[in-house]
C-alpha cells in the first residue's frame, strides 16, 4: 500500500497531528510565559530580600511583556532608589512619573516622588506626592 496524502484517513491524521502540535505548543507558552504582574511580583520579592540586581531584572522582564505596567515601571524605580546611588535618583525619579502618567491611581508612583523629594528636602513638595 503506497502513501496517498490525498485518502481521507491520511487527512484527518494529518489535521489530527496538527491540532495536537497546536495544542502542545499553547500548553508550552502557557506554562513559559509569565505576565507582568508575576515578573512584578518576583521583582518585589527580590527587592525584600535585597537583590537589587535580581529585582532590576525581574522588573525589566515585566516590562518587556507590559511596558505601560506602572506597578513594574514603579518597582524599577523603587530599586535604583533604595540602590544608595545618588546618580540613579533622576532616572528613578522619571520612572515614577512614568508610573504616574500611566496609571495615575496606582499610589506607588506618588510614593516614590515623595520619597525622593523628603531626601532632597522638599518636605512641602513631599507632602503633596505623599497624599495623594
Amino acid at each position: 500500500m503506497r502513501f496517498d496524502p490525498s485518502r481521507p484517513r491520511v487527512r484527518d491524521l494529518q489535521r489530527s497531528c496538527g491540532r495536537l502540535l497546536l495544542l502542545l505548543g499553547l500548553v508550552v507558552l502557557a506554562a513559559c510565559g509569565r505576565s507582568a504582574a508575576q515578573w512584578t511580583e518576583e521583582g518585589d520579592t527580590l527587592l525584600r530580600a535585597n537583590d537589587l540586581e535580581g529585582a532590576e531584572h525581574a522588573y525589566n522582564k515585566a516590562l518587556a511583556e507590559d511596558p505601560h505596567y506602572a506597578p513594574a515601571i514603579y518597582g524599577k524605580g523603587w530599586a535604583l532608589t533604595v540602590s544608595g546611588f545618588d546618580d540613579l535618583e533622576d532616572t528613578a525619579r522619571q520612572l515614577f512619573e512614568r508610573s504616574i502618567d500611566y496609571d495615575p491611581d496606582f499610589f506607588g508612583g506618588y510614593r516614590g516622588r515623595g520619597v525622593l523629594l523628603l531626601k532632597a528636602g522638599n518636605l512641602q513638595a513631599a507632602e503633596t506626592f505623599l497624599r495623594q
